[in-house]
């Protein structure tokens, strides 16, 4: 789950013909938590891990398409809002936190997450689908009902 406070929005380019939309989305802070499992090979062994993941990073921006179709409904047009694709810029991870690491061997659970934190592009990197599918997911469903209270004429009058 992702939360963020407030975020920052710069409508990129706007085609109404076609009902396109491109924002660039800015998160001074986001906060992510989920839940992990891995399997670690040491010195030959399999070590298994599972548990709950904490992350914070700031300054992260993402890369916004949107797609609209007109949908006539008592004779006033409206949006609806096809699934945004978004495209996750990273900024800096500021925590990373994963409990339960080897089963919660405090020692090499800190060493681990030590090792997390410096190299945390690392691991995000397999995260980010993930994260850009969940926010495309909620403004998809925040813009959806924006659209669904006002008729195109409304959001976008001549």
């Amino acid at each position: 789950m992702a939360k963020f406070r407030f975020f920052y929005l710069f409508l990129d380019r706007t085609n109404l013909n076609d009902l396109k939309f491109d924002f660039i989305l800015t998160f001074p802070r986001l906060e992510i938590t989920s839940k992990y499992k891995f399997i670690l090979s040491l010195l030959g062994n399999a070590v298994h891990s599972n548990g709950d993941a904490y992350v914070v990073m700031e300054n992260v921006k993402a890369r916004v398409g949107m797609k609209a179709r007109l949908i006539n409904i008592n004779g006033l047009d409206f949006m609806k809002i096809d699934p945004l694709l978004l495209k996750i810029q990273p900024g800096q991870t500021r925590a990373l936190k994963l409990s339960n690491l080897f089963g919660g061997n405090s020692v090499l659970g800190e060493i681990v997450n030590a090792l997390l934190v410096n190299n945390s592009e690392f691991l995000l990197n397999d995260v980010y689908p993930q994260i850009e599918r969940q926010l495309s997911d909620t403004f998809t469903s925040i813009a959806n009902r924006i659209t669904s209270e006002a008729s195109f004429n409304e959001l976008f009058p001549y």
